[in-house]
């Protein structure tokens, strides 16, 4: 067991008592040199009277984060892929069939069909990454495809959803 002194107490006392009015001393010293601009912000600084804050924001009020969203550029279409470009599909339903590149959308993808009615693929949608151009070309400046585009493909939302 120890045994503590009332003598090195009072010596403990009095040097945390030093201590706390150094530390005053020195902040005080640290404002006057930094200075102050203003009266408002005097006001801010100097100690408040012991009354609490009137208002604490809640814990509940979420700030919104950082998004680090943006909106990509389509990517670059191939040289070889013109309208009217005879291609060869690589995947999905229609893999292997020969189809005719109408033109590039907006996102990136190509349009192309069939036709339907030659050998069933219809107007479709195709990354260019799962197609491969050939050499072959097909007159379509009579066919007017300014009117589809990505909407185009949208799906329908119907009104009574269950």
């Amino acid at each position: 067991f120890f045994f503590i002194s009332e003598t090195s107490k009072l010596t403990d006392r009095i040097l945390v008592n030093h201590i706390n009015l150094l530390t005053k001393e020195i902040k005080m010293v640290g404002v006057r040199v930094l200075g102050i601009a203003g009266p408002k912000k005097a006001a801010k600084s100097a100690p408040s009277s012991g009354k609490s804050a009137r208002y604490y924001p809640a814990d509940d009020i979420s700030r919104p984060k950082h998004s680090r969203a943006k909106k990509h550029n389509a990517p670059k279409i191939r040289a070889s892929f013109t309208p009217g470009t005879v291609c060869i599909l690589l995947s999905g339903r229609f893999r292997g069939k020969r189809v005719v590149c109408l033109k590039a959308l907006e996102s990136g993808l190509l349009l192309v069909t069939g036709p339907y009615k030659i050998n069933g693929v219809p107007l479709r949608r195709v990354n260019q990454a799962y197609v491969i151009g050939t050499s072959t070309k097909i007159d379509v400046s009579g066919v007017d495809v300014s009117n589809i585009d990505d909407a185009y493909f949208a799906r329908v939302t119907s009104g009574s959803e269950e």
